[in-house]
């Protein structure tokens, strides 16, 4: 194999770590790669079982014989390619679950398909082992083809985590993930480490699928000495050690607990607990320790869950502390125990929609974006606050969702249920005292404001004839977070379909209002999206239905200072009026540069020819909030449009705006069905914005 002519560039390569690194699997002719795979030990190597059937030739559902055991690995980034033999040092052919029963037909995830090859020989000059790191959600990560090819990434969004697999989002990228990818790392720039491998692909979706870090560190944990792979790669090594000696004390202590009265007694009851089986556990071949670390290593929640119940039999509160901190330290994307998360996801929250557990979210962690789509029901969501990292001491970001989720609950005994939960989770973890309170009191200061304000921000751009390329965010309370995308023209019903779809998403119980904002350029002002559709037995008017406004962030961003003065003086004076003298940009900024202080608001009756020109005049003059009639106004019409933008109404003016569309409802000549109204909110827009002409 020819190496890449651009192996020699890879100390300025921003992936170079991950490229030397890089392993391709190959068949028995030695040519083509079957997948690829990563080094993460000097000589230990970790690919996907199915990739070394495929190198083999036929599929291997069972354990591998001597003569299957040896597989060709190559270097695509080494200076020539790097050939070497490698022994199957670890063997986990895909099964249907953890305990490894067998696969069922049609089955589209599974556990296991890991491989852990060790390297006969040093590996080629130049060649080391990469770090490994547990996945960020929302992070933007990388992968190439089996053989290595510079011209085959693939980039990706980490969505969300479903059991052992990360789900990828490569709606953005110029490739999908193929047959020839599996087994090859997902490269995290941002932390410069493998976050996982590619194991498989949604057909005819733009998502692909990844053995998280996380999973693949419980095979080599349970199969290698942990002094070796799982000290050398697990997050913490010495918080792992301190993890042993603190259960070793609690397994030795003198003094007998629950009726467990001899060190074997009391890990059998362990190892039963986490397994959930009441059936005798046999003698352990190795120390008791040892087999309940390797246990832990290797099932999902097994260091929270071990930490867990080994904490139930110590009257030790020292020996609790540490071992909760500890197990969050080797693994620290999972606090809760089995029982803890069943009790919470299966129980308590058994009837609550996923939408009404994200706002909740939103609005106790400010600064939160990548959650999971409510599409996907709520176990999703609950995996992607327990990820969401806390320091030790602190309130973890589910709890405090928890909390605020309690305390909107209408139901006395689940919120007081659920408040329990919160408490006794946070006693066992080591919560700092009156660290819970504070978030408590927290979250009744929320309830006490009343429900949530979602806003829907769709920012348009025209491309090509009537064709809109469009983006869709959510923001309620915590930032706004991207639910939909598309960089291609299409028709205005296909934005509108889309509207309606993430409104039945994100709209619950929970929410008092929804306000739909359109970004867009300052040409495309007149667009009269309050009065778009949303079909059914009776067809609902947007405008009508909820408080539609539109939003013209860029140019205001040369001089933010500016927007925001004008901003904070809504409600200081009443609107300035411009009529039908002022047709022009320059004109209307002339006029509102002239006033003694910021404009705040402008209420507009320019003639249809001028109307767009006089707009984008208010716009460039910083003015946030803009009414204007869009056809010509009656003087009655006009006094009535004016009220509206009194110093004392200023403030309510989106909510304001609707009644009125709602009084025209099924009236054409009815002039409050024909007022727009810009009204740009400084503090609120995506941050992720597409600003300059689109492409």
């Amino acid at each position: 194999m020819t190496s890449p002519s651009w192996a020699a560039d890879l100390d300025l390569d921003a992936d170079v770590d991950v490229k030397r690194a890089f392993v391709s699997v190959h068949g028995l002719t030695g040519s083509e790669a079957c997948g690829g795979g990563v080094l993460v030990d000097d000589n230990v190597v970790v690919t996907c079982a199915h990739v070394v059937t495929s190198a083999l030739g036929h599929e291997v559902t069972g354990d591998l014989t001597d003569e299957q055991r040896s597989v060709e690995l190559s270097f695509p980034f080494s200076e020539n390619g790097g050939r070497v033999r490698a022994k199957v040092l670890g063997w986990f052919p895909r099964r249907g679950n953890q305990d490894g029963s067998a696969l069922g037909a049609g089955r589209r995830t599974w556990y296991g398909d890991v491989a852990i090859l060790k390297i006969t020989g040093p590996p080629p000059p130049g060649i080391r082992p990469v770090r490994l790191e547990d996945h960020r959600l929302g992070s933007t990560v990388f992968s190439w083809y089996g053989s290595g090819e510079a011209t085959t990434p693939v980039v990706a969004d980490v969505q969300t985590l479903a059991g052992p697999w990360l789900v990828l989002d490569t709606a953005s990228s110029a490739r999908n993930f193929t047959n020839g990818f599996s087994g090859a790392p997902i490269w995290d720039r941002a932390q410069r480490a493998v976050v996982g491998i590619v194991v498989s692909v949604e057909p005819n979706l733009p998502r692909g699928f990844a053995i998280s870090t996380r999973e693949i560190l419980r095979w080599i944990a349970g199969n290698m000495p942990l002094n070796r792979a799982a000290g050398h790669v697990v997050a913490g090594s010495a918080s792992l050690e301190a993890f042993r000696e603190a259960l070793d004390a609690v397994l030795s202590a003198s003094a007998p607990h629950a009726g467990l009265r001899s060190r074997q007694e009391r890990a059998q009851h362990l190892v039963r607990r986490m397994r959930h089986t009441r059936r005798p556990f046999a003698e352990f071949d190795d120390d008791e320790v040892d087999a309940l670390v390797v246990l832990a290593l290797r099932l999902h929640r097994g260091m929270a869950t071990l930490a867990a119940e080994a904490a139930a039999i110590t009257r030790d509160p020292r020996l609790r502390q540490v071992l909760a901190a500890e197990a969050l330290a080797v693994r620290p994307g999972e606090f809760l125990s089995d029982r803890e998360y069943a009790h919470l996801a299966r129980r308590l929250l058994a009837e609550t929609p996923a939408a009404q557990v994200r706002s909740a979210a939103h609005r106790a962690i400010p600064g939160l974006h990548s959650l999971p789509s409510p599409d996907g029901g709520l176990l999703p969501t609950l995996a992607a606050l327990e990820e969401l990292s806390h320091r030790p001491g602190t309130v973890p970001s589910l709890i405090r969702t928890m909390e605020f989720l309690a305390a909107r609950l209408t139901d006395d005994t689940l919120r007081e249920d659920l408040r329990a939960w919160c408490r006794g989770v946070s006693e066992r973890i080591g919560v700092a005292e009156g660290a819970l309170a504070e978030r408590r009191a927290e979250a009744r200061a929320d309830a006490a404001r009343g429900g949530s304000v979602v806003r829907v921000q769709v920012q348009l751009r025209r491309k090509g004839g009537t064709g809109f390329e469009h983006t869709v965010w959510v923001d309620d309370g915590g930032g706004s977070r991207t639910v939909c995308a598309q960089d291609t023209a299409v028709p205005l019903d296909k934005i509108v379909s889309c509207i309606e779809s993430v409104l039945r998403g994100e709209v619950h119980d929970g929410v008092e209002s929804v306000m739909l904002e359109f970004f867009l350029d300052p040409d495309e002002l007149d667009l009269d999206v309050d009065r778009w559709i949303l079909p059914g037995v009776v067809d609902r008017m947007l405008g009508v239905e909820f408080d539609v406004v539109l939003r013209c962030v860029e140019p205001r961003l040369v001089n933010r200072p500016h927007w925001l003065r004008s901003w904070h003086r809504l409600g200081s004076d009443d609107a300035v009026v411009l009529d039908e003298g002022h047709t022009t940009p320059t004109a209307v900024y002339a006029a509102l540069a002239a006033a003694e202080s910021e404009v705040a608001c402008v209420v507009a009756f320019p003639s249809e020819a001028d109307r767009v020109s006089v707009i984008a005049g208010c716009v460039y003059a910083g003015v946030p909030a803009v009414l204007w009639a869009r056809r010509p106004a009656p003087a009655d019409d006009r006094s009535r449009i004016e009220k509206l933008t009194t110093r004392e109404r200023q403030a309510v003016l989106p909510r304001a705006v609707r009644k009125l569309r709602g009084m025209a409802s099924g009236q054409e000549n009815h002039f409050g069905g024909h007022v727009a109204l810009l009204w740009d909110d400084p503090h609120q827009y995506p941050k992720q914005l597409r600003l300059g002409p689109p492409g």
